[in-house]
């Protein structure tokens, strides 16, 4: 109910079912349903059913409160590479490949949570320069 409040629907009938469950009746534009299936069938855990169907034409309800999701934006100015990449892409989907120029505040893939989330796609892998190994004795 809250998604919906958030996308000016208004709530027409509420009933329970026979086997527990309840349905609710909505006015919502139509624009208010763009992006929403998704955000329900998460809401509901896949348990919901959804339907829709037009009711008229009516006056503008007011503005609909977008949702934005984060997005993963480079630290450092560099060449992209593939240790970087690699620990930025359990963040989120990205956009770039190895090789790719990047500069700090660059938006380099998206992220499913809310906020940005800054990732360094340039940080090379840390080799240890030690002393060689000891020599194999008889």
């Amino acid at each position: 109910m809250e998604i919906l409040g958030k996308r000016q629907a208004k709530l027409m009938n509420m009933r329970m079912n026979g086997q527990g469950s309840v349905r609710l009746e909505f006015n919502i534009p139509t624009r208010g349903l763009i992006g929403f299936r998704n955000a329900f069938l998460t809401a509901t855990q896949g348990k919901g059913v959804m339907n829709t169907i037009f009711l008229s034409y009516q006056p503008w309800f007011g503005d609909i409160v977008s949702t934005r999701s984060g997005v993963l934006v480079a630290a450092a100015d560099g060449v992209a590479v593939a240790y970087g990449l690699n620990n930025a892409q359990g963040r989120g989907h990205l956009f770039i490949e190895p090789g790719t120029l990047v500069y700090e505040g660059m938006i380099v893939g998206l992220s499913a949570r809310q906020q940005d989330i800054p990732v360094n796609v340039c940080k090379k892998r840390n080799r240890l320069t030690s002393a060689p190994p000891p020599p194999i004795l008889p």
